[in-house]
């Protein structure tokens, strides 16, 4: 079974952004592994866009790939923060009124 470039192009695509959205839920270590992984990724994915759209000698197309990935990225991660965010305040709340 052969695996071509695309097929792992897409795996790392998904595990930066998977990174992305687990990084406010960790702690420790996790979080230093997500956060370098995730943000890390993004720069990565930042710099293969930039030169995917210079390679098509298009500064649209470039700045197109760019905002797509920025937009997925910060939607990720503020999606998952307010999720956080929601789930320990009614963690929160919820311990309060067992006392």
């Amino acid at each position: 079974m052969s695996f071509s470039l695309d097929l792992w192009a897409s795996i790392a695509n998904a595990l930066i952004f998977i990174a992305l959205i687990l990084f406010p839920w960790t702690t420790g270590g996790g979080k230093k592994f997500c956060g370098f992984l995730g943000f890390g990724g993004v720069a990565g994915l930042l710099a293969f866009d930039f030169l995917a759209g210079q390679k098509a000698d298009d500064f649209a197309l470039t700045i197109d790939l760019m905002t797509l990935t920025v937009v997925k990225a910060v939607f990720f991660f503020l999606c998952s923060l307010l999720i956080v965010r929601v789930f320990r305040a009614l963690m929160l709340r919820r311990e309060a009124n067992k006392v």
